[in-house]
């Protein structure tokens, strides 16, 4: 299964699964009527791991349901393909997931991969302009309360510096925006 995002929303997320005391991968009702093929193809297809089918196993053993363990896999290798694609890639890396080892050994990994790693550039570089500009706004900040005119100058020659960074984050961002998806 894939890693989550770098942000701590996915560890806020995994505390309050982990607070629910178990939540159940699929309720008894859904272990009685799966179709295991279909459920191997949506997970394939949305990039979870083989390993969900343990979770399926164990969840419906309490209701005397065993997986088809064939069936799921046969679904599953079907629908990884439709996941481990260039254009998922770059969209998993521009949303700052850092790796999704679902797709090692998959068709379309290498694209996958090369698509991400351009997408996680340009995630950075993003938030490294977010943080830039803030750091402008903190200093126009600082640089209007000042009244020592010596401070008041080495703010000003920040300022100017920070802006100058920012001008060469955004080319940067740019030059990295308009390299297309399908070169990989």
């Amino acid at each position: 299964m894939g890693r989550l995002p770098r942000t701590g929303l996915a560890l806020l997320g995994a505390g309050l699964l982990a607070g629910l005391g178990g939540c159940a991968s699929m309720s008894p009702e859904q272990c009685r009527s799966a179709d295991w093929h279909a459920v191997g193809y949506r997970d394939g297809a949305n990039g979870v791991g083989r390993g969900r089918l343990d979770a399926y196993a164990e969840d419906c053993a309490k209701v005397g349901v065993r997986p088809d363990r064939g069936a799921y896999l046969a679904g599953w290798n079907t629908g990884i393909p439709t996941f481990c694609t260039a254009e998922r890639g770059w969209r998993m890396g521009l949303d700052g997931y850092d790796s999704l080892y679902v797709c090692l050994g998959q068709p379309g990994e290498r694209a996958f991969f090369r698509a991400q790693e351009a997408g996680l550039r340009l995630y950075g570089l993003r938030r490294e302009l977010r943080d830039t500009e803030d750091e402008i706004d903190r200093l126009e900040e600082r640089l209007h309360d000042e009244q020592d005119s010596d401070r008041r100058d080495r703010w000003r020659s920040r300022l100017r510096e920070e802006r100058r960074v920012r001008e060469r984050l955004r080319d940067r961002l740019l030059e990295e925006s308009l390299m297309p998806v399908d070169r990989y």
